[in-house]
């Protein structure tokens, strides 16, 4: 499946609609009670999703489909990481890609058709990384 880019940067759907997701002000708490999840080298994982990267080429998307997982955690000194990397039943998490990312640097912007999202740095564009959900 390929999807089109529209001038704005986003995905091109019948009817957009957007729900924005803020990275720094997560409780890190599990909902099932007790202390936060603590990765292998001590960062305090705020959000993991299984989903795919999203290839872009010009105004095309193409999904890949390789098992992906999209990770947000806090690290020891505190910085927030942006990580994607492949997942694996057999293998620990290592992220492919590892950004440093600072608050009201970006946003995560969900698409619910076709069941895509967003990391958007609104200050520059050329940073955007889509994902699609592999958890529909």
């Amino acid at each position: 499946a390929r999807f089109e880019i529209d001038d704005a940067g986003f995905v091109r759907t019948e009817r957009p609609a957007f729900m924005s997701f803020d990275f720094f002000n997560q409780n890190s708490a599990p909902a099932g009670g007790g202390g936060p999840e603590i990765g292998p080298n001590g960062e305090e994982i705020l959000m993991d999703v299984r989903c795919g990267r999203i290839i872009v080429d010009g105004r095309m998307m193409t999904p890949d489909q390789r098992k992906g997982k999209l990770r947000v955690c806090k690290d020891t000194d505190g910085l927030t990481h942006l990580q994607f990397g492949l997942r694996s039943d057999d293998l620990p998490y290592v992220p492919e890609d590892d950004f440093l990312i600072f608050p009201q640097e970006c946003e995560m912007k969900f698409i619910p058709k076709p069941g895509c999202f967003v990391i958007k740095f609104p200050d520059d564009a050329s940073r955007n990384m889509f994902f699609w959900s592999q958890e529909l």
